[in-house]
């Protein structure tokens, strides 16, 4: 049985993530640019950046949850073969790429904004 005080809700430091989002609004905002440059239309740009940042968000998302999920039985078969797996360093490495496509997506569309105003 679970204690009350265990928590549910492991991530890596904010200061971390808040790099990582920034790094990641970034990066969107650079791939709608260089998708535009490349000669695709505005709204294509846009939707391919937005997808890739979205891929991030999802596999970040669903790993960070599957690593809290099944952690302890993963960290027990891990321990067997001699790794030093554990759930919570999962958990906070899966974070990262959550806030990483989060920051991806915001980016795309901040930059689809700007380039809309200013070509359109």
């Amino acid at each position: 049985m679970r204690r009350l005080t265990e928590s549910f809700f492991v991530a890596a430091p904010a200061r971390v993530l808040g790099k990582v989002g920034a790094g990641g609004f970034a990066g969107g905002a650079v791939l709608t640019v260089t998708f535009l440059v490349l000669g695709s239309p505005l709204a294509q740009a846009s939707a391919t950046a937005f997808s890739l940042g979205t891929l991030l968000f999802g596999f970040g998302l669903a790993t960070w949850a599957t690593a809290l999920w099944i952690g302890r039985p993963l960290r027990a078969l891990f321990a067997r073969r001699g790794s030093s797996w554990n759930r919570e360093n999962a958990a906070r490495a899966f974070s990262i790429v959550t806030v990483l496509g989060v920051g991806g997506m915001l980016g795309s569309v901040a930059a689809t904004l700007l380039l809309g105003a200013v070509l359109g």
